[in-house]
């Protein structure tokens, strides 16, 4: 096959979405939570240790409906991650993605005890219900109190403009300065908004729709992009992008508990999960501008030199350097008045978020929260691994001695 028959895995989409409205331009959207992250704290050692039991229990066995398979959590990034121990669980399925990771044994003091990954995009309310039931089935009543107890540490939002492409626009973030532009080969060109911890910020990128495929259908390989001078593998299926339909994503992460360094795990949480339907709306500080106005930009500052971005502060930074008076400053912010474009109605699209919030299912729809009281603040969340270890036999230490991995 033609090398540009190759696309990045992550710029395909195989998950179907539920449209909402129209961009004020005409364009089809379409809205869901992308990944929900929770972390959650036990109120007792003897709650703890049952839990964590009944956790590693889950391992070792075969499921009539999931697939449990140990995976210890690592950060994409190389930092050292918050927990020692995971596990991720799929449906029983041919090439079934992951549905939730669950995490115990953090490694920092203030750490909650207990964290959950969950990817709503491969579920129906419907479906989140029966998975939230069968681990309740399994790792008993605590489980129902960790959910109430629990609070977000990361929620993603998608919204997919269709028919819309990067380079149509360009954007911006309020009260943000930071900006990273993405156009590695075999992909689809990106720009992240804001900083990658911080509170809140967007990452704008295009995608295909598969989703009426199954992923079978598309062979795939392992390569290398180059990304801040290093080798980074990823993954690339045989696709042709121009046979299928294409979108833009404005991709939203909240991180309602980064607040920056400081004791962890002693102060109020900023987003309960029982509150998750309360979210404020997270698009009121994206901006959009027409794409002439690099044109006037240009013609302002007698240049025919225009940072090779579609961020709108790249041009904040060339006009700051040479404006000793602060005329450009001034012109610079009438221009940017003059070219915003409302490209969707934000307030449509947020009164949408009832439609997203379904998908988590009535389970968690329905949660009352609970608070932990001083004394339970206490209860150390540390955990160990207790399951027994068989021991190897000498044939088998012969074994790997013969031929060790490499």
């Amino acid at each position: 096959m033609k090398k540009n028959k190759l696309l990045n895995k992550k710029n395909v989409e195989f998950s179907p979405s539920d449209k909402i409205c129209d961009s004020l331009e005409g364009h089809e959207m379409k809205l869901r939570i992308d990944w929900l992250s929770i972390v959650s704290r036990f109120h007792s050692d003897e709650e703890k240790t049952e839990f964590v039991q009944k956790l590693q229990s889950l391992l070792g066995r075969e499921w009539k409906n999931y697939v449990v398979q140990e995976k210890s959590p690592r950060n994409a990034t190389g930092t050292c991650h918050p927990y020692k121990y995971g596990l991720c669980i799929s449906r029983n399925e041919p090439d079934a993605p992951m549905l939730a990771y669950l995490m115990w044994g953090p490694k920092a003091l203030g750490t909650g005890g207990f964290s959950i990954h969950f990817h709503p995009q491969h579920m129906t309310g419907k479906r989140m219900d029966l998975l939230l039931k069968w681990l309740s089935d399994r790792l008993g009543e605590t489980f129902a109190h960790l959910l109430a107890r629990a609070w977000v540490t990361r929620l993603d939002i998608a919204l997919d403009i269709y028919g819309c492409k990067l380079n149509d626009y360009l954007w911006g973030l309020k009260k943000s300065s930071k900006y990273k532009d993405y156009d590695n080969d075999n992909g689809l060109p990106g720009l992240s908004l804001g900083a990658l911890d911080s509170k809140l910020s967007v990452l704008i990128y295009g995608k295909i729709d598969v989703a009426h495929f199954k992923r079978i259908a598309f062979p795939e390989r392992a390569g290398y992009v180059n990304e801040k001078g290093r080798r980074k593998r990823e993954y690339f299926l045989e696709i042709d992008k121009e046979e299928y339909p294409q979108f833009l994503r404005v991709e939203v992460r909240i991180q309602p508990e980064s607040t920056g360094p400081g004791k962890r795990g002693c102060k109020q949480k900023a987003l309960m999960l029982s509150d998750l339907s309360k979210l404020e709306h997270p698009f009121e500080r994206l901006l959009v501008y027409k794409r002439k106005l690099e044109g006037e930009l240009m013609n302002a500052v007698f240049t025919n030199d225009r940072p090779k971005t579609n961020g709108i502060k790249a041009w904040t930074n060339t006009l700051s350097d040479g404006d000793s008076k602060g005329r450009l400053a001034r012109k610079f912010t009438k221009l940017l008045y003059l070219n915003e474009v409302e490209l969707f109605n934000k307030h449509d699209v947020w009164s949408f978020w009832p439609v997203c919030m379904a998908k988590l299912g009535q389970a968690i729809g329905g949660l009352k929260p609970e608070f932990a009281t001083k004394e339970e603040i206490a209860i150390s969340q540390f955990a160990k691994d207790t399951r027994k270890r068989k021991r190897k036999t000498r044939r088998q230490k012969r074994q790997e001695q013969e031929h060790p991995k490499r």
